[in-house]
C-alpha cells in the first residue's frame, strides 16, 4: 500500500513537472519572458485570451503588463473585442482615441470625430465593421461604390477578409485602412493608442491626405502651433485686459487668437468668445454667439453682453475687425464707446485683431481705442519656433531632412513667415513619394518656388481701400526692391527727381503700412530692407520699369 502511494506521488510529481516544463517551454511564454514588448506587436487578437491564461499560470502576467505599462482592463477589453457588438467596439475605440461619439450611420458604419490635439490633418474618418457572412469581394465593391472618397478604417476579424483586404489598405491610392489582428492588438493594448493610430494612418494613407500642416485660416490644432511665447505670456500670465493685435494678412493673427481661445475653453470663470467678422456685422455675429433671436435690438445684445455673473469674466476675441473699425470711426464710435465703458467695469474685455484701420484708430487722438488696450504687433515667427514648424510635423510622418542646412534655407527664404513655411512643407509632402522619407535640396527648392507660395505672396498691392495710398505703396516697392536697401532721404530724392507729388506724412504712413504688412523692416538707423527674400526674388522677375511707369501716370 505504501509503495502504491509512493508510486502515485512520484507519478503525480512527474506529470506536474512535465506540465510545467512544457508550460515554461511554450514558445509564447518563452518569447514574452525574454521580450515582454512582443505582447504588443506579435500576439494576434484572437490569441490574447490564451496568452493571458498562460501568463497567469506561471504568475508572470502582472510583470509583463507592468513592463509594457498596460492596465489589466486594456487586456480584458481587447479579449472581449472579438465578441463585442459593433456599437461597443466603436465606443471602445472612440474612448481610446479621445474621439467624440456620434450617432451611428447604421449597425456597421460609425463616424470617428478626432479631437483637436490629434497630430495629423484629419478631422474625421469612418469605422466599418463588415459582417462575417459577407464575401471579401462584396466588401471591396461596397468600398469602391460608397466610400471611394472617404477615409475608412475597415475592421474585420475574419482571416479570409483580412488576407484579401489588407493589401488594399497598404495601397495608398485608396483611402482605406485595414489593420490586421496584430495591429489591432497594438492599438487596443498600447498605453499611447493615439500614436499607434497615427502610425497606422501614416502607413496606409497618402501623406498629402493627412498632412499636419494647415495652410489656410487660423491654426486650430495645438500640435502645429509653435512660438509666440513672449506675446502669449504677456496676455495669459496676468489678469484679463484689453489688447489690440495689429499685423498684415497671413502673419498668424487668427492662429494667435485661436490659441488664446483654446487656453480658456475649459475655464469656468472666463466666458471666451471667438468672433470672425465679415464686414461690419459685429452685432449679427454677437447675436448668433450669444444665442439671441435675429430680430432683437442692439440694446438687448449689449445688455446681454454686459450681464455677467459676479466673479466671472467675459473675453471677446474679435478677428478681422478693420471694416468694423472704419465704420465706427465714420459714425463717431457708437459701439466702441460702449465697449470701453463696459471694460472699465472690469468684467468684460476685448482683443481686437486687424491691420491698417485698427492701427489708424489706435493712433487717432479722438478714437476710444487710443489707450483702450495694449497694442501688440504680429510679425515674423521666432527662429526656434520656425525650425520646429518645419521639422516636428514631418517627424510625425517619419520624414527627415537630409541636412539641417535645408531647414535654415527655408527659414531664410520665407523670412520666418509661418504661413510660408507651412505651405512649403505641405507642398513637399504633396510631391513626396510615399516610400521617400528623406527631404533633399530638390524637394525644398521646388516647394519654395511653387504656385501656392506665389499666391501667398500676392495681395500686397492693395493694403488699404484708399487707391491713392495703395498706389504710393506700390511705387515705393517698385522703386526700391531692386536695390533692396533704402532710407527716407533716397526715397524723397526719387520723388523730387520725377516731380511726383507726395507729402512727407503720406510717405511715412505708406512706409508704416508696408512695415505692418511685413513687406519691409526698418533698423535703428532708418535703413529699410525687405523682410521676405522670396517676395523680392519674385518681384525681380517682373518688368519693374513698366510697372513703375503705369503707377506714375
Amino acid at each position: 500500500m505504501l509503495i502504491e502511494i509512493l508510486v502515485l506521488t512520484v507519478s503525480s510529481l512527474i506529470i506536474i513537472a512535465i506540465y510545467y516544463w512544457h508550460l515554461y517551454h511554450n514558445s509564447v511564454v518563452r518569447l514574452l519572458s525574454k521580450t515582454p514588448s512582443c505582447l504588443l506587436s506579435i500576439i494576434p487578437l484572437e490569441n490574447l485570451a490564451k496568452t493571458k491564461q498562460l501568463l497567469q499560470r506561471i504568475n508572470c502576467l502582472e510583470k509583463v503588463l507592468e513592463q509594457n505599462d498596460i492596465d489589466i482592463s486594456y487586456l480584458d477589453n481587447a479579449i472581449k473585442f472579438i465578441n463585442m457588438s459593433n456599437e461597443k467596439r466603436y465606443e471602445l475605440i472612440s474612448n481610446k482615441l479621445n474621439c467624440k461619439m456620434e450617432p451611428s450611420v447604421n449597425s456597421e458604419i460609425f463616424k470617428l470625430t478626432l479631437c483637436s490635439t490629434f497630430p495629423l490633418g484629419l478631422g474625421s474618418c469612418l469605422l466599418y465593421f463588415p459582417a462575417k457572412n459577407l464575401t471579401a469581394n462584396y466588401i471591396i465593391n461596397k468600398l469602391k461604390q460608397e466610400f471611394m472618397f472617404s477615409n475608412v478604417i475597415v475592421i474585420t476579424l475574419k482571416p479570409s477578409h483580412q488576407s484579401k483586404l489588407h493589401s488594399y489598405g497598404k495601397d495608398i491610392t485608396t483611402r482605406w485602412i485595414v489593420p490586421n489582428n496584430q495591429e489591432l492588438t497594438t492599438l487596443l493594448l498600447h498605453p499611447e493608442p493615439v500614436c499607434i493610430f497615427t502610425e497606422l494612418l501614416t502607413d496606409q494613407l497618402a501623406r498629402k491626405l493627412i498632412s499636419p500642416y494647415q495652410t489656410e485660416g487660423g491654426i486650430t490644432k495645438e500640435m502645429v502651433f509653435f512660438g509666440r511665447e513672449e506675446l502669449l505670456t504677456r496676455i495669459l500670465n496676468r489678469d484679463l485686459a484689453n489688447y489690440l493685435i495689429i499685423g498684415g494678412r497671413q502673419l498668424g493673427k487668427s492662429s494667435f487668437l485661436k490659441k488664446i481661445e483654446r487656453y480658456y475653453e475649459n475655464n469656468s470663470k472666463v466666458r471666451c468668445h471667438y468672433l470672425t467678422l465679415f464686414g461690419n456685422n459685429l452685432l449679427d455675429v454677437l447675436k448668433k454667439e450669444l444665442r439671441l433671436e435675429e430680430n432683437v435690438s442692439q440694446s438687448v445684445v449689449l445688455e446681454k453682453l454686459g450681464n455677467i455673473k459676479h466673479g466671472n469674466s467675459c473675453l471677446l476675441l474679435i478677428d478681422e475687425s478693420d471694416q468694423f473699425i472704419r465704420d465706427e470711426m465714420a459714425n463717431n464710435y457708437p459701439l466702441l464707446s460702449f465697449f470701453r465703458g463696459l471694460s472699465e467695469l472690469g468684467n468684460c474685455h476685448f482683443i481686437f485683431v486687424g491691420f491698417w484701420n485698427l492701427y489708424d484708430a489706435v493712433i487717432n487722438y479722438q478714437s476710444p481705442l487710443r489707450n483702450f488696450g495694449q497694442s501688440i504687433r504680429i510679425g515674423k515667427l521666432e527662429a526656434d519656433a520656425c525650425r520646429k514648424l518645419a521639422t516636428e510635423p514631418m517627424e510625425i510622418l517619419d520624414i527627415h531632412y537630409e541636412s539641417e542646412d535645408l531647414v535654415e534655407q527655408i527659414l531664410i527664404a520665407t523670412g520666418q513667415r509661418a504661413n510660408l513655411i507651412a505651405i512649403t512643407c505641405n507642398e513637399m509632402l504633396g510631391k513626396l513619394k510615399n516610400n521617400q522619407s528623406i527631404l533633399k535640396q530638390e524637394n525644398v527648392t521646388n516647394a519654395l518656388h511653387c504656385e501656392a507660395i506665389e499666391i501667398a505672396l500676392s495681395g500686397w498691392t492693395q493694403l488699404t481701400d484708399d487707391d491713392k495710398a495703395s498706389r504710393l505703396d506700390r511705387i515705393i516697392v517698385y522703386v526700391t526692391v531692386k536695390k533692396g536697401r533704402f532710407n527716407m532721404k533716397s526715397l524723397l530724392g526719387f520723388f523730387n527727381k520725377y516731380n511726383y507729388v507726395c507729402s512727407v506724412p503720406e510717405l511715412e504712413k505708406s512706409l508704416k503700412r508696408l512695415e505692418l504688412a511685413y513687406i519691409i523692416k526698418r533698423d535703428n538707423k532708418g535703413i529699410y530692407t525687405y523682410c521676405v527674400p522670396l517676395f523680392r526674388e519674385n518681384l525681380l522677375e517682373e518688368d519693374l520699369l513698366i510697372l513703375l511707369k503705369q503707377e506714375m501716370k
